[in-house]
């Protein structure tokens, strides 16, 4: 009896172990415009590529939707030459723009056909199908999240919950945080958005990073995309490193400088050959241009083979085009050579130069390792021989794999970021593309407070407007930075906004990121009567998403010494309390306490709001950062009741002699583009929940389909051997009449038919 329960005990331990170990599998999505690639790491097994359903190591972001069926990958794209209409490619480039954003009008000049709105409110792009259907942007890319999720499951062979995605460089402050909130539609737990070439970075310093030392070795990744080209310089080191409260010899990976063009990629060469084949089309058959253009069906059907001919063009000299039924009835089929395409697109070949000659300010040719390619543009030979005559280089680095990098670099992370699993921590030092300001309005002045003799009492002076940068361009994240709002003893509004100048194409027209309101300040500054409010202070956060968040605001407090209380409290200061007063607040409020100094990494941005010079809107000398120790929750708290709260809160006596800090409110209103309410985030996760049942059932009936008609044709041949050594010959008769019966009636319904039968 023991030795049975002995055995039953390991068997439970090893179900919960094995449960447990299923458990901590994670996963990543390289999501790209065009094709997305999907990566897996599990307990015992090396990170590899998830295989679609039909074994490709990738699948198109196409989506499409026939007879209320959805259709991925490779079905999605066969059913967009027959009916271009039902099927939505390219959707991630239009992800958290409005209508008015480049990138959305040439989405809109590339799929016409497409009914696109815009929802100013959610901040929501819609398409509008032509049976009624509606679907924004968010939704369909959720979708494409589930697909992922579904296959890399079955794949693996186990359930998935985490993630790390892979986005552009180039992504602002608005797809980033929208894409969190496809992500959660989704149902999917983000680990990390990781920039996809820090990604590709990565995964090529897994393999070599032994090779490191303390002297940063200099490498350039540069990747034409489906929408974009970037070129990314890129510092290897390893020593000596701090990553938050860990300090060792680890390898790090610091990324020195980016330059992207976003209207540049793969696209650009498609639809230039798509309109040769096209010109040639026309002149060989004599057809008009425009007849043939407003044929959506065979616009698309010559796109796909412009991309055909793209793809082979880069392996061979001179290939034939050929589109059967192009239009009324006409075949397509001319011959081009690798020698004209490069001549019909030789202004695009110099649009690759920009990029790298941007980032090789920084490092001189000679400092620079290699030159590696990612991306399916660099395998044009054109533009290889391009970037060799840049570099200098006699040849360019091939050994990464330009379609899985950024996939096992993404997947590398959430094994990082996933409890059970034991990598090589590689500290990554992203860089910061868009540089960010704070504007607000300079504090009015105190009463009793001497004004300049040029100084005069009105708005356009006294109260002014103020910038401040807060991460410039080039900065590293994840990182913290605070910024002080000097003198400010009332509630203050102030916005944080991209600096103007540093505009691109791809950020279209907004600037404006946030709206910032602070709350209760009166109410706080009231609690201390015996200590002097120097301002407000706001903390600021770059995460390892690149995703700017406020963390808090707290108002700043100098306690008044016992000598320097007065009944007469408008009596005027010694100008030896002025001065002190003065060198207080340029070094953070005095926050020097002897015992306590600690190298913070929250950096702060001081704001002498007293000032009248005007303030550099752009240049890095108008910010001076300086490390801060003032900031400390534990200390903050050692001068608050925390017992008291409310508008009853009672005045506290201050009995600290150090400068201390008061946490108050703080509403964000983000103006670029607006969260998603609870009700909008619902709605679209019943819809998504609706058609992904609608799919299980068509699953479903597939399969019982597919079991009655081998159940037919299994029961047909037993009756013709095994039955027929057991069953006299009237029992097998009527069992091959009611056979035959039923094998009439299933191939009279055909697969159509039986779909309108319950076979559940």
């Amino acid at each position: 009896m023991s030795r049975i329960l002995v055995v039953s005990i390991v068997i439970a331990l090893q179900a919960l172990y094995m449960g447990s170990i299923r458990a901590i599998s994670s996963m990543s999505i390289d999501l790209g415009t065009e094709f997305m690639k999907v990566a897996v790491v599990l307990p015992g097994k090396p990170m590899e590529i998830a295989l679609t359903p039909d074994s490709k190591r990738k699948t198109s972001t196409a989506i499409g939707f026939k007879n209320n069926e959805r259709l991925f990958g490779s079905d999605a794209i066969n059913l967009a030459s027959k009916c271009p209409e039902c099927v939505f490619q390219s959707v991630p480039s239009l992800l958290g723009k409005s209508i008015d954003h480049p990138a959305v009008r040439v989405f809109q000049e590339r799929y016409p056909y497409h009914n696109l709105s815009y929802d100013a409110t959610s901040g929501q792009l819609f398409f509008t199908r032509k049976d009624g259907m509606v679907f924004s942007v968010d939704e369909l890319i959720a979708m494409l999240f589930e697909y992922a999720h579904d296959y890399a499951e079955a794949y693996a062979g186990s359930s998935i919950k985490t993630c790390v995605l892979t986005v552009p460089s180039y992504f602002g402050q608005a797809e980033r945080r929208r894409l969190m909130h496809v992500s959660e539609i989704a149902g999917l737990n983000v680990l990390q958005l990781i920039n996809d070439n820090s990604a590709v970075a990565l995964n090529f310093g897994l393999l070599r990073f032994k090779s490191f030392n303390e002297s940063p070795q200099y490498y350039v990744f540069f990747d034409v995309g489906s929408m974009s080209a970037t070129a990314t310089l890129a510092a290897y080191t390893y020593g000596k490193h701090r990553d938050g409260d860990v300090v060792g010899d680890f390898p790090m990976l610091r990324i020195v400088n980016v330059s992207h063009d976003s209207t540049f990629g793969t696209q650009v060469f498609i639809y230039r050959i798509r309109d040769q084949l096209l010109k040639k089309f026309c002149e060989a058959k004599k057809l008009d241009k425009d007849l043939v253009v407003k044929n959506h069906r065979a616009m698309s059907k010559l796109t796909l083979e412009a991309s055909s001919v793209l793809t082979r063009l880069s392996a061979n000299t001179e290939i034939f085009a050929q589109v059967e039924n192009l239009f009324n009835g006409e075949d397509l089929k001319v011959k081009i050579t690798r020698t004209e395409m490069e001549a019909f697109c030789s202004d695009l070949f110099d649009r690759v130069k920009q990029p790298l000659l941007d980032i090789m300010i920084d490092v001189p040719l000679e400092s620079l390792q290699e030159v590696v390619l990612m991306g399916g543009g660099t395998r044009i030979p054109k533009i290889q021989s391009v970037l060799i005559e840049l570099s200098q280089k006699s040849e360019l680095h091939r050994g990464v794999n330009s379609d899985d990098a950024a996939a096992l670099g993404a997947v590398y992370q959430a094994a990082f970021h996933t409890p059970g699993f034991r990598v090589t921590r590689f500290i990554i030092k992203d860089y910061n593309l868009y540089p960010i300001a704070v504007d607000f309005m300079r504090a009015p002045p105190l009463p009793g407070d001497k004004l300049d003799k040029d100084s005069k009492i009105d708005d356009q002076v006294n109260v002014s407007h103020v910038r401040q940068i807060l991460f410039p361009r080039g900065a590293v994240f994840p990182q913290r930075r605070a910024i002080r709002f000097n003198r400010h003893i009332s509630d203050l509004d102030f916005y944080v906004n991209y600096v103007d100048g540093y505009s691109t194409s791809f950020q279209g027209p907004n600037y404006n990121l946030s709206h910032i309101t602070t709350k209760n300040v009166s109410m706080a500054v009231k609690r201390y009567p015996l200590a002097e409010p120097r301002g407000i202070k706001a903390h600021f956060i770059m995460d390892h998403n690149g995703i700017l968040v406020l963390s808090g605001v707290s108002c700043l407090f100098h306690p008044i010494e016992k000598n320097e209380v007065s009944d007469n409290s408008t009596k005027e200061k010694s100008a030896f309390e002025k001065i002190g007063s003065t060198l207080s607040g340029l070094f953070g409020g005095g926050s020097s306490s002897s015992g306590n100094d600690k190298i913070s990494p929250e950096q702060d941005t001081p704001v002498n709001t007293t000032n009248n010079s005007d303030v550099n809107p752009t240049g890095a000398n108008s910010v001076n950062f300086t490390n801060n120790s003032a900031f400390s929750e534990n200390q903050t708290r050692s001068h608050v009741d925390d017992n008291v709260s409310g508008e009853d809160q009672a005045t506290v006596v201050v009995k600290s002699t150090v400068p201390f800090s008061e946490p108050i409110d703080s509403e964000v209103v983000y103006v670029d583009f607006p969260d998603l309410t609870s009700k909008q985030f619902t709605l679209s996760q019943s819809k998504l929940h609706e058609l992904r049942e609608a799919d299980r059932a068509k699953a479903a009936l597939e399969q019982s389909i597919n079991q009655l008609e081998t159940l037919l044709i299994d029961t047909h041949d037993k009756i013709l051997t095994d039955y027929k050594m057991y069953g006299t010959e009237s029992e097998l008769s009527q069992l091959d009449n009611t056979l035959q019966s039923a094998s009439s009636w299933f191939y009279e319904q055909g697969h159509d038919g039986l779909k309108s039968v319950s076979l559940l």
